[in-house]
């Protein structure tokens, strides 16, 4: 009787010592931290498998067999801070963001583990106290705690894989990871091939257009040809088929009117380098979408001039050009009423410009245009993302470009594409006056039509020109 009293005694302390475990981790066994650019919530507990469960929130989930069981942790990722994960853009701080993140989360898990080990050896050592008031059945339970959690410790550590992220189980709309994934990585090769296609029939086109007399008023052989363009933003299709314009036409200079980029990021600035790989002056002024980094990036080109309110000859044309003073990259932080803010700086670069003697004002926004009528014969600008050509005050011309990079990922997200836009102006070599453009239009991303359009000046004028 004794012994059968004894046993049963045993069996109580060992059931209630293990709830009190995995009641102490329940409770407990949590530690929250940064890692990189986001905080981190962890915690642990017992199962029957192991691994780790990482929840993405409204990305999903994931189960990854880190290691075998019992232990089982589990992450959830919380509030990100925007101004950090927006540093780590610079490469040379997202290798040491690396280093330190890996830090970071080691340090993590072991303050889980040390929380862990606490919880769960208490919890087993309060449940059995409260249930069997026997401070020989508290100790067994909680030394047999701290056995169970030791061999789960110990057990995960020799099974751990380091690789197990890629047999992840995903769940929510992480499923579909794996096919995204997969389109990214062949993404850098198709993206070539269908540059070199785009480059080829551009190459055709205006050969056979230059060649034939479906372009009407041919200026004259010896005129000043300017390729303009805008609105790139980040399309890595653009500088090769400018490349094309500038040998098929003998173009003697490129130019920009802004938003070279997306967000301004240093991590964009490299777009800027294929630049010095034209072979031709690079006139540019900032757009909206370019912060002052992309504009120092660009003026690191040995070839390109950026205007901010100054002027500069280029190819016997003297350029003036005006950055524009938004800085809104994110539609949310203002873009659509920074107009005043535009046609203030307008009228401050129409003072300067009453003493350059341009023969082209550069500005990215349409909206600076009225401010500089009748001090320029020529206007270039952006922004809008489609081609206008309009006779102002002063016997100003305005040539507005569209979006020569289709509008970059939000021109993808349009059905059909936004279309590719670049231009060659012909001036006059005498006057440096506009003659005609060239429009090229290419269909957008995944689209491989080209299409070629001359308009004169005086066609523009009777408001065929848009």
């Amino acid at each position: 009787m004794r012994a059968s009293r004894a046993l049963r005694r045993g069996a109580l302390a060992t059931l209630t010592g293990a709830a009190g475990t995995q009641l102490g981790l329940v409770l407990g066994a949590r530690a929250s931290g940064r890692v990189g650019p986001v905080t981190v919530h962890a915690a642990a507990g017992l199962a029957r498998a192991g691994g780790t469960d990482v929840d993405l929130g409204l990305l999903g989930g994931a189960h990854v067999p880190t290691h075998a069981g019992p232990l089982r942790p589990a992450v959830r990722l919380g509030a990100l801070d925007l101004d950090a994960a927006t540093r780590l853009a610079d490469p040379d701080r997202l290798a040491d963001a690396r280093g330190a993140a890996f830090h970071e989360a080691g340090a993590l898990m072991r303050r889980l583990g040390a929380r862990a080990a606490i919880a769960g050896i208490a919890g087993a050592a309060t449940a059995t106290a409260l249930v069997t008031h026997r401070a020989t059945d508290t100790a067994a339970a909680s030394l047999g705690a701290a056995a169970v959690l030791g061999a789960a410790g110990l057990r995960a550590t020799r099974t751990h894989a380091p690789g197990a992220w890629r047999d992840a189980a995903p769940s929510g709309p992480l499923v579909h990871a794996p096919k995204i994934l997969g389109d990214l990585r062949s993404a850098p090769e198709r993206l070539d091939r269908y540059r070199a296609q785009l480059v080829d029939l551009l190459g055709t086109a205006t050969e056979v257009a230059r060649a034939v007399a479906e372009l009407p008023d041919a200026p004259e052989p010896d005129s000043i040809r300017l390729v303009h363009v805008s609105d790139i933003h980040l399309s890595p299709l653009v500088l090769p088929l400018v490349e094309v314009l500038v040998a098929q036409y003998g173009a003697r200079a490129v130019i920009d009117t802004g938003d070279l980029v997306d967000w301004g990021t240093a991590a964009e600035d490299a777009v800027a380098d294929r630049i010095r790989e034209l072979g031709v002056p690079y006139v540019y002024v900032k757009g909206n979408h370019d912060s002052a980094g992309t504009a120092r990036a660009v003026a690191r080109q040995p070839n390109a001039t950026v205007l901010d309110g100054t002027v500069a000859e280029v190819a016997g044309v003297r350029i003036a050009g005006m950055a524009d003073p938004r800085h809104t990259s994110d539609k949310t932080t203002g873009d659509d009423h920074g107009m005043p803010k535009v046609r203030t700086a307008a009228r401050h670069f129409a003072d300067l410009l009453r003493g350059m003697a341009a023969d082209i004002a550069l500005a990215h926004s349409p909206a600076a245009a009225a401010a500089l009528a009748g001090l320029v014969p020529l206007v270039l600008a952006g922004d809008v993302h489609h081609r206008a050509i309009r006779h102002l005050d002063g016997g100003t011309i305005l040539v507005v470009q569209g979006s020569s990079g289709g509008a970059g990922l939000r021109g993808v997200q349009q059905d059909p594409p936004v279309p590719l836009e670049l231009s060659v102006l012909h001036l006059d070599r005498a006057t440096r006056r506009l003659r005609a453009i060239d429009e090229v239009t290419l269909g957008g991303i995944g689209a491989t039509d080209v299409r070629i359009a001359r308009r004169t000046v005086a066609a523009a004028a009777t408001g065929s020109g848009g």
